[in-house]
């Protein structure tokens, strides 16, 4: 199933890194990214599928004011990632269930399908930095915005458009909230905050 399905993705333009596949998105540093699950029970085998808006920029800069190197087999910065669910109109996580091998060229092309029909128009609409703002403005369901992302990578989407008050504002309001305890969270805290405030500075010079 693993191979075959990802056969397919590859046919259609996706590359395979890691545990990952990408695409090239738009500039800004954009990629479409799928992350491919498989998981065992006693009655058969899941497949679920994981779909992440990946940004080169906005990773690089994390890895920067964090102060650390990027983990093997980890995604990387992705401002959105959730189960493929959440984009069907049942809005939930949804799992591909098989028992035999007999089912995997149907259920790949199922799978395969469902992905262009559902994912692919996400991954169009949510390139770009302001439309990925609007999900946590507005805390849109089913996109698994939780405090960690609006801690680490909500400031960093504000700062990509210029908007480093927000960026601030929003950090602080979370250290204040008494979130940060750890040494590394602290240091990306400081590190932040600096960093938006030369960005202010050198524009407008």
């Amino acid at each position: 199933m693993d191979i075959a399905l990802k056969q397919l993705l590859i046919e259609d333009g996706f590359k395979k890194k890691g545990n990952f596949l990408y695409r090239q998105g738009s500039s800004d540093g954009f990629q479409d990214m799928l992350g491919i699950n498989f998981s065992k029970y006693n009655i058969g085998r899941a497949v679920s599928p994981t779909v992440f808006i990946y940004n080169s920029i906005l990773d690089c800069l994390y890895l920067k004011l964090s102060a650390t190197k990027k983990r093997p087999g980890y995604p990387g910065m992705c401002p959105l990632g959730f189960n493929i669910g959440f984009l069907f109109p049942s809005h939930n996580y949804f799992d591909w269930y098989y028992t035999s091998f007999q089912e995997i060229p149907e259920i790949c092309n199922t799978i395969f399908n469902d992905i262009r029909k559902y994912a692919y128009p996400f991954f169009k609409k949510y390139q770009n930095f302001e439309k990925i703002i609007e999900v946590y403005e507005n805390n849109t369901r089913g996109f698994g915005i939780d405090i960690n992302n609006r801690f680490y990578t909500q400031p960093l989407l504000y700062s990509a458009i210029g908007e480093h008050d927000k960026g601030i504002e929003v950090i602080k309001k979370i250290k204040d909230s008494g979130y940060i305890e750890l040494e590394n969270q602290k240091t990306y805290y400081n590190n932040y905050i600096k960093y938006a405030i030369e960005q202010k500075r050198s524009t407008n010079i």
